[in-house]
């Protein structure tokens, strides 16, 4: 819960990121969610998302690929149309900062608009473990 009294979470069924103080309720993103290089989400599966002092959402979501492989595990924030892109990752694409994500450990986010998160992260070197 931040200061606003408001808490996000995960809602099943729709499968969507929803904000609520108790007596308003709005989805911020869904399965369906696309963004402007044709891309979408397709799965929300991941820990609860994080709720920062001005009602944004930091979440996880899958990205469902158009024509070949795409970094497809983001993290991302709302507040804007589309979310905010913090990091993505995912899959053997070579270029993605991180290749996956915990899925036991939540996101934490702060005013400022950034993430922390736990994942495996792509190096010269290979991967390595890293929050």
């Amino acid at each position: 819960m931040n200061g606003l009294g408001q808490v996000a979470f995960l809602q099943d069924v729709p499968k969507a990121i929803v904000v609520t103080d108790g007596e308003e309720v709005a989805v911020v993103a869904d399965v369906g969610t696309e963004f402007g290089d044709g891309t979408k989400i397709d799965n929300m599966l991941r820990p609860a998302p994080d709720i920062d002092g001005v009602g944004r959402a930091a979440y996880f979501a899958s990205i469902a690929a158009l024509d070949g492989p795409i970094c497809d595990d983001r993290i991302l924030l709302s507040g804007t149309n589309p979310p905010l892109l913090l990091a993505s990752g995912g899959g053997d694409v070579e270029d993605c900062a991180f290749i996956g994500v915990e899925g036991e450990i939540p996101i934490a986010s702060n005013d400022a608009g950034s993430a922390a998160f736990s994942g495996d992260f792509s190096t010269p070197g290979g991967s390595v473990d890293a929050v």
